[in-house]
């Protein structure tokens, strides 16, 4: 979880955005999916 909220954190800097030509909602978007991809991998989760 602390990986997705530096991820976030750093996805909601104005400066980051305008430098990667997106928006912060997007960019927010691409980290959450991101994250989710890596953390609900099978190789991730226990069973």
């Amino acid at each position: 979880m602390s990986l997705l909220k530096s991820a976030i954190r750093h996805a909601l800097d104005p400066k980051r955005c305008d430098r990667l030509g997106l928006s912060r909602h997007e960019a927010v978007r691409q980290a959450v999916e991101l994250w989710c991809r890596g953390a609900l991998s099978p190789q991730v989760i226990p069973g």
